[in-house]
């Protein structure tokens, strides 16, 4: 009798569990893609206020200087495109396509999403900043533990 019965328990019970079960792995997966997109946001937003305000000052000073040789090239490229077209019509077309062609990029499928992937991109090549715990990892270990010895 109760062998029976069991059987008939499992055989129901099994489409409900399995129901709780694919629910419950759909869950798992959307919060651990949530988790992972704030946590790359906020790594972003970490790094890129230390990088801009001085936190880390090689690390500042070196963005800065990327940016000032990027600055002066395009400065340069534009300096000598008015040597050969006066009127600025071909260099500003080819410089508004080049535009287009590099923010109409596709990404590659399977990548996530392309916010996702670029704040991601920046925080692994730009893992020498450091973000807010490791700020104030420098901060107690040069401040407050040398106060105390």
């Amino acid at each position: 009798g109760d062998h029976g019965r069991s059987a008939v328990d499992a055989v129901v019970a099994s489409p409900v569990s399995s129901k709780r079960e694919r629910a419950e792995a759909e869950l798992r997966k959307f919060l651990g893609e949530t988790e992972r997109f704030f946590a790359a946001a906020a790594g972003f937003a970490e790094r890129l206020q230390n990088l801009l305000t001085f936190a880390d000052v090689a690390a500042s000073a070196a963005f800065f200087a990327v940016l000032g040789l990027l600055a002066a090239a395009l400065t340069f490229s534009l300096l000598l495109a008015t040597l050969f077209d006066p009127s600025h019509r071909f260099i500003c077309g080819l410089y508004g396509a080049a535009g287009l062609l590099t923010y109409s990029r596709v990404a590659p499928k399977g990548s996530g999403s392309s916010s996702q992937s670029w704040k991601q991109a920046f925080n692994e090549v730009f893992a020498c900043v450091p973000d807010d715990v490791q700020m104030l990892h420098r901060f107690v270990a040069t401040r407050i533990q040398c106060e105390e010895v």
